[in-house]
């Protein structure tokens, strides 16, 4: 029986294993990937993507020898166990009480590869996903068709295209990081229209995990595992502030973001297991450590109707709210202890 286990001696003897566990490594541990059980049409996807994400940290990318290599001993070794059975998930009971009053509706892709990973709504109730095989995905509130949409091309070939976390502002301009054409998007929802915004002789990669969209008009991410970046629509230029851990190894992070009710933004520092805090107006940059024995790490977050901040402790399993006005950070624990919480939306 195979170990769900990440040091490389419990990974099973085959050609391609000492490859498998020096590669593959360099961006995460190895548990990752061998808790995954994929036929050989999905496994080689995932190294593409994957090879994809080592472009975007300028980590030499893989010879297609060490990539067929790679994609043989994964299906060996980690193949699909039965096929995939979309009730699999399905109550086995009839819903009761206050359970019956909410239904969850699957949409299945034709393309099995597109792998949408954000979601955003436009003004018209249409959702936008950002596939991470680089398209723009749309489905129709009403209609329920999905369409989806190739980006302008750029110096990265088609296949290794990805698209980060898309945000939609009120008039439908969607934003989005295109990190291997190292450049950020806006797309008009209603007319089809892009426009790119360059990132050449900017510091490090124009992708990163979240964007957030001020109420100024300027557009904010999150990048380099230590900062978070500004750019000004109006005269195509960005503006950085970094972590004051940015100098610290390992890199502190720079995960979720989002903008308070007082304008200050405010992003997750995953690694580092802190909150910073900038002041736009003045340039001030802060840091918070967040009030929680263990590494909590913080993932995506969100503001309410308050102004205040909502963020998602994945390891921890918790949410916590930071108040705006006092920046206090305040803890709960949801039923479910294991809940490995993600991301933070407020109705």
């Amino acid at each position: 029986m195979l170990k769900a286990s990440k040091d490389p001696k419990d990974l099973p003897e085959g050609d391609g294993k000492a490859l498998f566990a020096e590669k593959c490594a360099s961006c995460h541990d190895l548990l990752r990937i061998v808790v995954k059980r994929s036929n050989r049409d999905h496994w080689d996807h995932t190294v593409a993507r994957m090879r994809t994400r080592m472009a975007v940290a300028q980590i030499p990318d893989l010879t297609d020898q060490e990539n067929a290599t790679i994609v043989n001993y994964l299906s060996k070794n980690f193949g699909e166990v039965q096929p995939y059975d979309g009730n699999s998930r399905l109550p086995r009971k009839l819903l009761s009480g206050k359970a019956v009053n909410y239904r969850v509706v699957t949409y299945d892709l034709v393309n099995t590869h597109a792998e949408p990973h954000d979601v955003a709504v436009d003004p018209d109730g249409n959702a936008w996903v950002s596939e991470r095989a680089g398209k723009l995905g749309r489905l129709d509130a009403k209609t329920l068709q999905f369409t989806e949409y190739d980006t302008p091309p750029g110096p990265a070939a088609r296949d290794r295209q990805s698209l980060g976390n898309p945000q939609i502002d009120s008039k439908g301009i969607l934003w989005v990081a295109d990190g291997p054409n190292n450049r950020w998007l806006s797309y008009d929802t209603k007319t089809g229209r892009f426009l790119a915004f360059a990132w050449t002789g900017q510091k490090g990669q124009a992708g990163g995990n979240s964007m957030a969209l001020h109420p100024d008009g300027t557009v904010w991410a999150t990048g380099g595992n230590k900062e978070a970046r500004q750019l000004f629509p109006d005269k195509a230029e960005f503006k950085f502030y970094q972590s004051p851990s940015a100098n610290h190894r390992p890199l502190p992070g720079a995960y979720g973001i989002a903008v308070a009710g007082d304008g200050s933004v405010w992003y997750a520092e995953d690694e580092a297991d802190m909150m910073v805090r900038i002041d736009p107006a003045g340039g001030k940059v802060d840091e918070y450590k967040i009030p929680y024995e263990g590494h909590s790490f913080p993932r995506r977050m969100n503001s309410d109707a308050n102004g205040d901040l909502w963020v998602a402790l994945w390891n921890a399993g918790k949410l916590m709210k930071i108040d705006q006005k006092t920046r206090q950070m305040t803890i709960y624990s949801p039923p479910t202890q294991t809940g490995g919480n993600y991301s933070v939306v407020v109705d």
